[in-house]
């Protein structure tokens, strides 16, 4: 009877946890393509469209019943720029819904420093070397970091929280342009000994 008791409890723990990272992955899957389907209307530059279609690159959240609002996890492998960046589009998203008094989970979400680790803390490869933040990356070993990161890529201007007002004309460029112009001041926290570059042949 005991036997049965404890394993019919651990039923009940795993069946709880598969609910709760369902919903999770829900709301992954609900921001990802409410931000991606925002991004693609509005012509985009093409670097943050390929940051924003990946699931994987938007924070999950967790809801406080106490407060009723969501708060966005954190993703531990994620730029400072990123961050605002991804603040910045959430902002201005909400602002529509904001402004005409409508509550629901666009106006109960919230980001907070030092927020929960996600759930789901694999990190996305191939992506501009600024959406990867730099201790995070340079922990890791070098071959690891080329396969990791596009090293020869950036994605976001240099003080990021003055993304997506389009007032720079950085912001305005093709990507190649982009990168050409501001990788130098980008990547210079991030450790790129291993890179060989042209004029090191």
């Amino acid at each position: 009877m005991e036997v049965i008791f404890k394993k019919e409890k651990k039923q009940a723990g795993e069946h709880r946890a598969d609910t709760a990272r369902k919903a999770l992955q829900e709301g992954c899957m609900r921001l990802r393509n409410e931000q991606y389907k925002f991004a693609t209307s509005q012509d985009f530059p093409k670097r943050y469209t390929r940051i924003l279609k990946p699931i994987q690159a938007h924070s999950d959240e967790e809801f406080m019943e106490d407060k009723n609002v969501y708060i966005s996890n954190n993703l531990p492998f994620q730029s400072e720029s990123a961050n605002q960046f991804m603040r910045k589009l959430d902002s201005i998203i909400q602002k529509p819904y904001s402004e005409e008094g409508q509550h629901d989970w666009h106006s109960h979400r919230i980001h907070i420093q030092n927020a929960p680790t996600t759930s789901f803390p694999k990190a996305l490869k191939g992506f501009p070397i600024d959406f990867y933040e730099f201790h995070w990356l340079n922990g890791k070993l070098p071959s690891q970091q080329g396969i990791l990161a596009d090293v020869g890529t950036i994605a976001f201007l240099t003080d990021a929280s003055k993304s997506l007002d389009f007032t720079d004309e950085d912001e305005k460029m093709g990507d190649k342009r982009f990168t050409n112009k501001n990788w130098d001041e980008a990547t210079k926290k991030y450790n790129l000994d291993f890179l060989v570059l042209p004029n090191d042949k």
